[in-house]
C-alpha cells in the first residue's frame, strides 16, 4: 500500500449524497498532499470511472444507492491490489468487515460518518488508509469494545457471542 511521498495522494470519493460528498470533496482538496481525483455518487459510476494507477485511496459510503461501499470496496481491490479504502458509514458497520474475503481484507479502514468530528480526522484516517496502516484497525476497535465491555478473549469462547450474552445479562430478556 505504500504510496511515494514526493507526490500528492490522489483521493476518489463515492458518496450519494451530494452535499457530503462536496464537503468531502472541499475539505480532501483543500488539504496539501491530497487530490481528489474522482467524485461519484454510485457503485457502476466508480466501476466506470476509477481504473488501476488512478487513485492511492477511495473512500467508500457504505450505504449507495446501487449497491454497497464493502462489495465495492472488494471488487475495487481484486483490479488494484495496493488500493487504500476507507468506508464511511451513518451506522455501525464493522462487524461486517470482519468477514472480508483474506485476498483483499488488508488496508481497509473504516469512519463513522456520525462519531468522526474533525477534518483532522479524517484527513488522518485517508492518509492511513492509502499507505496501509489501517490494516487492522477495525478488528482493533472490535477488540477495543470487547475489552471495554469485559469480555475475555477466552480462545473457546467466540467473542460476538460472548458479547451478546452480555448485552442480554445488562439489559434483560427481550418481551
Amino acid at each position: 500500500m505504500s504510496v511515494p511521498s514526493t507526490t500528492d495522494l490522489r483521493i476518489a470519493i463515492v458518496e450519494d449524497q451530494p452535499l457530503f460528498r462536496s464537503m468531502l470533496e472541499h475539505t480532501l482538496s483543500g488539504t496539501p498532499g491530497l487530490r481528489v481525483v474522482a467524485s461519484v455518487g454510485t457503485t457502476t459510476e466508480a466501476s466506470r470511472v476509477l481504473r488501476p494507477g488512478m487513485v492511492d485511496c477511495a473512500i467508500l459510503d457504505i450505504d449507495l444507492p446501487d449497491g454497497n461501499g464493502i462489495s465495492l470496496g472488494v471488487t475495487l481491490r481484486r483490479r488494484m491490489p495496493t488500493l487504500g479504502i476507507l468506508l464511511l458509514s451513518a451506522h455501525d458497520a464493522m462487524d461486517l468487515l470482519l468477514d472480508l474475503p483474506a485476498d483483499v481484507a488488508a488496508g481497509w479502514g473504516y469512519l463513522s460518518k456520525t462519531s468522526s468530528t474533525s477534518e483532522e480526522v479524517l484527513v488522518n484516517a485517508v492518509r492511513a488508509a492509502a499507505i496501509g496502516e489501517t490494516e487492522k484497525s477495525v478488528q482493533n476497535h472490535v477488540n477495543g469494545m470487547y475489552a471495554t465491555l469485559g469480555i475475555d478473549s477466552d480462545p473457546q469462547r467466540n467473542p460476538r457471542v460472548s458479547a451478546a450474552l452480555r448485552l442480554l445479562e445488562e439489559t434483560g430478556p427481550a418481551v
